[in-house]
C-alpha cells in the first residue's frame, strides 16, 4: 500500500508529527511519501490513500492547505482520505470538540471524501512566536487561561501513533475491499 503524507507547519511542530506518522505507517507496511505542501506534490494514481495535515493558526487550517486542497480536489475526490490537525486548543475542556465544530474547513472540504479527523495538541514555544502571533492565541485560547501557562510541548506521541495504525487498517481494509 502506497500513502501520500502532506502536511503544512509554520514553526515545524506539524512536520515533526507528520514525520512520526510517516514512521507509523512504515511500521505497518506501507510506503509512504512524505512532502510538505509548499512542495505541492501531485495526487498520483499510484495512491492508495491521501493523509492531509495541518497546523490550526487563527483558529483556521493553513491557508497552504486549503489552497493544496482546491488544486488537487479533482484528484483527492477519488482517493480515500483522512485528515488530521495540531491544536493547543485541544488542551481546553472540550477542546478536541472545539476544535472539529469550529477549525475544521467544511466549506473548503466540501464534496472531499474524508473518513477521520484527527485532532492532536501541538508545541507551543511562546519565545518562537511574534508579538501578533503571542496577541493571537491569547485572544483565541479560552479567553481566559493566559497562553503562557501552556507553553510546551504537548504532543501526545502515543495518541498519534494509534490514529496511525488505526489510519492504516482502515485504508488497508477499505483498497482490499476495492480490489477484492
Amino acid at each position: 500500500m502506497k500513502v501520500l503524507l502532506v502536511y503544512a507547519s509554520i514553526h515545524g511542530s506539524t512536520r515533526e508529527v507528520a514525520e512520526y506518522m510517516a514512521r507509523a505507517f512504515e511500521w505497518e507496511g506501507f510506503e509512504v511519501d512524505l512532502a510538505s505542501v509548499d512542495m505541492l506534490p501531485e495526487v498520483r494514481s499510484e495512491y492508495d490513500a491521501v493523509v492531509l495535515g495541518s497546523a490550526i493558526h487563527n483558529g483556521r487550517v493553513l491557508p497552504e492547505m486549503v489552497n493544496y486542497i482546491n488544486r488537487f480536489r479533482a484528484a483527492l475526490v477519488k482517493k480515500p482520505l483522512y485528515l488530521w490537525v495540531t491544536c493547543i486548543r485541544v488542551l481546553e475542556s472540550n477542546g478536541r470538540e472545539h476544535v472539529l465544530n469550529n477549525y475544521i474547513p467544511q466549506s473548503e472540504l466540501g464534496d472531499l471524501p474524508v473518513l477521520d479527523v484527527g485532532v492532536f495538541a501541538g508545541k507551543l514555544d511562546l519565545e518562537s512566536v511574534n508579538w501578533n502571533e503571542a496577541w493571537t492565541l491569547a485572544v483565541r485560547y479560552d479567553g481566559v487561561t493566559p497562553p503562557r501557562s501552556h507553553d510546551g510541548d504537548y504532543r501526545d506521541w502515543k495518541a498519534v501513533e494509534a490514529w496511525t495504525k488505526a489510519t492504516a487498517r482502515a485504508i488497508d481494509s477499505i483498497v482490499g475491499e476495492a480490489r477484492g
